[in-house]
């Protein structure tokens, strides 16, 4: 009977060995480090959506897609990332320290390297495999780099894919404009503006409204008015000399030092820019197209395409740019046939010209211009006059330190 007994008890003890062992094996954690191109796929493309982190002080924000069921919490500088309330990983700014995550894979962009490192990390005293992601890029001379760490069990192959496109964003500032000195002219310090009614004072009042910009900056420099009912580029390029008294005729003595021209709306126009182009180069004249808003989108890419080497201060973009950043169309667009800009609109279309032909942003306008004062411009369009477009709405963007 004894040795029955004692095999009996040798068995259950046995038995409580196996079971205590697996119940360890379903406690333990995976220690099992995955490569970036091993890893399974567990979220499909659309389940992912985008967020947005910058340094404090800024002017680029990195823009990621990353899972929609994920949540982020600011915590001492960086960001908590939390799933169904528990914690799976952080964004932060600079690059890690911990020696034991190694590099297994590094993606070189034109504009930002994404490098991926993996190992095993201690975090709220439990260790297991992390991924961190960093992205590094130059922001006008200063390295950044932003890092995702995210544990492996979050991590799929769809993560990777996104991870390796993201995107940099100018939080504010203005559209890439071509920059035409004044000291790299013909040594006229006089631009002509030639167009149509949408340079009339009684539309937008550009020439009157980039006068005062220079004026106000003490510059020396004449803007000059070629503003013709229906003209077009067409129209300049073709018509009698008496149609548009001397306006050619001054060209071609090198009375200028830029033309700024508009009307682009058909083939023929497109085709009369070469007319123009000629008749410029012969006096060491500049030419530089400057769309209006009615003109066409379409002829004004074909000008960029057929035309690679005349400038384009794209006007009707930047206008576009400001309506769609939340200005009111109204705001820049008469209620008439024409639909003609208003003052506001040759506020952004002067500010544009000064620009180009100074290469630093406009003083503010003098408390009696008549055309526009500087406190409409800047309760319509904000910071625009001294920071550019908000192309990033601030509350978009999770700001680390």
């Amino acid at each position: 009977m004894k040795r029955i007994l004692s095999v009996l008890l040798c068995l259950v003890l046995l038995m409580t060995v196996f079971v205590s062992c697996d119940d360890d094996s379903e406690k333990g954690e995976d220690v099992t480090l995955i490569a970036p191109d091993d890893l399974p796929v567990i979220r499909n493309i659309g389940h992912f959506d985008y967020a947005c982190f910058a340094d404090e002080a800024s002017n680029t924000t990195l823009r990621l897609k990353l899972p929609k069921d994920w949540s982020y919490t600011a915590s001492s500088g960086s960001y908590s990332v939390s799933k169904e309330g528990i914690t799976v990983g952080s964004v932060s700014t600079g690059k890690p320290a911990d020696a034991n995550m190694t590099g297994v894979k590094t993606m070189t962009g034109d504009a930002i390297t994404v490098e991926i490192l993996t190992g095993m990390l201690t975090r709220e005293d439990t260790t297991e495999p992390y991924y961190q992601i960093l992205f590094s890029f130059d922001e006008n001379g200063t390295a950044r780099c932003i890092t995702l760490e995210v544990k492996q069990s979050e991590m799929d192959a769809v993560m990777i894919k996104w991870c390796s496109q993201p995107e940099l964003l100018t939080v504010k500032g203005y559209n890439d404009i071509p920059v035409m000195p004044l000291s790299q002219g013909n040594g006229s310090t006089r631009i002509l503006m030639l167009g149509n009614s949408f340079l009339y004072d009684r539309y937008s009042n550009i020439k009157a409204i980039l006068q005062e910009l220079i004026d106000a900056s003490e510059k020396e420099c004449t803007v000059v008015r070629g503003a013709f009912g229906y003209a077009s580029v067409e129209s300049f390029a073709t018509s009698a000399e008496n149609s548009y008294p001397t306006i050619r005729s001054d060209i071609a003595a090198g009375r200028f030092s830029v033309v700024f021209l508009c009307g682009l709306y058909n083939s023929a126009d497109l085709a009369c820019v070469q007319t123009m182009i000629d008749l410029c180069a012969d006096s060491g004249t500049r030419l530089v197209l400057l769309p209006a808003h009615n003109e066409s989108a379409t002829q004004i890419a074909n000008a960029a395409d057929t035309y690679p080497n005349t400038p384009i201060l794209n006007w009707k973009e930047e206008i576009d740019a400001l309506i769609d950043n939340g200005v009111a169309k109204a705001d820049f667009v008469n209620n008439d046939t024409h639909g003609h800009s208003t003052a506001l609109a040759g506020y952004v279309g002067a500010h544009m010209i000064y620009r180009s032909l100074f290469g630093e942003i406009p003083p503010d306008l003098p408390s009696d211009c008549e055309a526009i004062s500087q406190s409409t411009v800047n309760s319509l369009l904000g910071t625009y006059a001294k920071e550019g477009i908000q192309w990033v709405e601030e509350t978009e963007i999770k700001r680390l330190k």
